[in-house]
């Protein structure tokens, strides 16, 4: 009984790691809660392309104004937490 449960262990852990190292396997939506040409919707574009390059994925970018951020913020938190749906809000500390 002992060995079956480490073994159980050992292959969870090991499909875990498999499962870390295939992220990201579709696009990664970046919802951008400002307009564009704003100061967030610029510094995020400009740091997409150097998380593009660690992540090895391709980052989407969406503007998504509204309700001083609320619709932006209601949206990526209302979603599934699956990780690629991430919140791109720069001004606001709360975050």
């Amino acid at each position: 009984m002992k060995k079956t449960l480490i073994a159980l262990a050992l292959m969870a852990s090991g499909a875990a790691t498999q499962a870390v190292a295939e992220y990201p396997e579709k696009e990664i939506q970046g919802i951008i809660q400002w307009g564009a040409g704003g100061s967030t919707d610029t510094v995020m574009r400009s740091v997409t392309p150097h998380a593009e390059a660690a992540l090895g994925g391709k980052i989407v970018m969406q503007n998504m104004t509204g309700a001083v951020g609320a619709i932006a913020l209601n949206h990526v938190a209302g979603g599934k937490a699956d990780g690629y749906t991430l919140l791109m809000g720069a001004e606001n500390p709360q975050m």
